[in-house]
């Protein structure tokens, strides 16, 4: 799997390499104005039954693109829930929970290289959270609290290739880097009261690199 698509994914962006003639779009067909992107990546997996332990990270789930010209502003958010409750006896366990967002709006520039080409450049204002809290229960009068919350915020370049597979329909593969101011806040508690509890915040500058791994699809509206 993995192999697969860093290789769809590197043969998309180095294909504008050969575009000799920047091409502008076809003016006498219908342009649509908007579109909306969903990760193709989980479902090429199961298509050519790839079943390795491969992890493409993606943090948004949805985008929306609004196109003006050879430009669009994009609307990405994604997040999640997990939470599980682990019993060893009747009297002790731990439960736990986790939610996450992510949210960037921003602006793509487009480069037609072709009529099935195009490569696209811009940046996207970013801002993620995420909340995780334990509790841990060792009988009726003893237990433990653990809460951990981060939340960031900052810009992210970005550099993509897209194939028009029709007027309405195309792939498209991104490369981005996030550079983001990060808070974070941990408060440990316990009942009965221990000299372990705690609470403590900080702030500090992150980067994060998100590699062209997985496959965009889009649908023009």
């Amino acid at each position: 799997m993995k192999k697969l698509i860093l290789t769809l994914s590197i043969v998309m962006l180095a294909t504008f390499v050969f575009g000799q003639v920047v091409t502008p779009p076809d003016s006498t067909k219908k342009e649509f104005k908007n579109a909306l992107v969903i990760d193709a990546t989980g479902l090429i997996q199961q298509f050519f039954h790839l079943n390795d332990n491969s992890y493409f990270y993606n943090p948004y789930i949805l985008r929306y693109k609004r196109f003006f010209k050879s430009n669009a502003l994009r609307i990405n958010v994604g997040g999640g829930y997990y939470s599980h409750d682990d019993k060893n006896t009747d009297t002790t366990g731990i439960k736990y929970s986790r939610c996450s967002f992510s949210f960037a709006v921003g602006f793509e520039h487009y480069v037609y290289l072709s009529k099935r080409w195009n490569l696209y450049y811009g940046a996207d204002a970013v801002f993620s959270g995420s909340r995780e809290f334990s509790h841990m229960y060792y009988e009726p009068t003893a237990t433990n609290d653990h809460l951990a919350i981060v939340y960031g915020y900052g810009v992210s370049p970005l550099l993509g290739v897209q194939f028009r597979i029709n007027s309405r329909l195309s792939i498209a593969t991104e490369t981005s880097c996030d550079f983001e101011i990060v808070n974070r806040i941990n408060k440990q508690t316990s009942d009965p009261a221990s000299p372990y509890d705690q609470e403590t915040k900080s702030m500090g500058f992150e980067t994060h690199f998100h590699a062209p791994t997985s496959i965009q699809f889009r649908i023009q509206l």
